[in-house]
């Protein structure tokens, strides 16, 4: 359970930011990578992005059921997933389009990780979340308010290729803030350390950090 606990952490840390930056830049996003032709296409990444963002959060909660031998109610979720896009699709897709069908795609991937995570919790009494989870998520937001915020103000219209500069500060500052703000476990922080002695990348501010 607590290797479990560990691994879901670190996934809700590196997908957070990534799931608000394409929420706050989608536009830019798909400048960059497909051009002004799909730019119709931000509000559908958004949708999978907070879906793909909910399917990673709840940890591998797949690889748990199926390792307690619970693979039947792993294929019930992926159908209850399936059935769910398809029906939403159907009712959607005419109305709204491609969002319809991005919402109805985003809504069978969150049922079917619901459902898994309350079977992990049933099972085991086990569930991998904490109050540092939302502190993490406030952290993340305010430094994602503040980047927008600062870019506003001297920048009218910022051109697509800034998102690769704009991210990784972004990232920086947010893991920094969440250090700072002691959100993470002596073994996180140990992790960190690791990932700096394996790399050879030596980071002045997190030694400061770790201190």
């Amino acid at each position: 359970s607590y290797l479990y606990k560990s691994i879901t952490r670190w996934i809700f840390l590196i997908t957070l930011p990534l799931f608000l930056f394409f929420l706050f830049f989608s536009k830019e996003t798909i400048l960059l990578l497909f051009g002004s032709s799909y730019l119709s296409g931000a509000t559908v990444l958004r949708i999978l992005a907070l879906a793909f963002f909910i399917n990673a959060s709840v940890g591998l909660t797949w690889d748990a059921l199926v390792a307690m031998g619970r693979t039947k109610f792993v294929m019930i979720t992926q159908g209850a997933g399936a059935v769910t896009n398809v029906a939403l699709n159907v009712l959607l897709i005419p109305p709204f389009g491609i969002e319809g069908a991005a919402i109805g795609t985003a809504c069978g991937i969150i049922i079917m990780n619901i459902m898994q995570l309350i079977a992990i919790y049933r099972s085991i009494g086990f569930y991998p979340y904490d109050r540092q989870y939302l502190k993490i998520s406030v952290i993340a937001i305010l430094t994602m308010l503040l980047i927008t915020t600062a870019i506003g103000l001297f920048i009218e219209r910022i051109p697509c290729w800034s998102v690769l500069i704009i991210f990784p500060i972004y990232f920086v500052l947010y893991m920094a803030f969440v250090i700072k703000s002691k959100c993470l476990q002596r073994a996180d922080m140990m992790i960190l350390k690791t990932i700096q002695e394996k790399t050879g990348i030596r980071l002045k501010f997190l030694d400061r950090l770790f201190k």
